[in-house]
């Protein structure tokens, strides 16, 4: 099943934010979903500190009337520095960014 997309509707355009940790990212999704209007609550958590989006996350939205799959990632670090740490929990992170990565129409 790894080959498989996951079981969400099919969007119009599927598009992922990467980038290395603690660099804006979710802040980049939360401001694209709400489309600069700060009534709407944010959809991703965001903080000072790194690590605090682990897992891939993905919000719908509409954007001139396609259906769009907005994905946060986790922030990818480079590969040396992801073994030399040798952290489990950024190995995973990684290789659960990198899958959703497959499926995505932009990066």
């Amino acid at each position: 099943k790894e080959e498989e997309e996951d079981d969400r509707p099919h969007a119009d355009c599927r598009v992922i934010v990467l980038g290395r940790p603690n660099v804006g990212k979710s802040t980049l999704v939360n401001v694209l979903y709400s489309g600069g209007d700060k009534s709407k609550a944010d959809r991703v958590l965001v903080g000072p500190e790194p690590g605090i989006t682990r897992d891939p996350v993905t919000v719908s939205m509409e954007f001139k009337g396609k259906a769009l799959d907005l994905t946060d990632s986790a922030g990818l670090r480079r590969k040396l520095k992801q073994f030399k740490s040798a952290d489990p929990i950024d190995i995973a992170t990684s290789q659960a960014t990198l899958k959703k990565v497959r499926f995505a129409d932009v990066v």
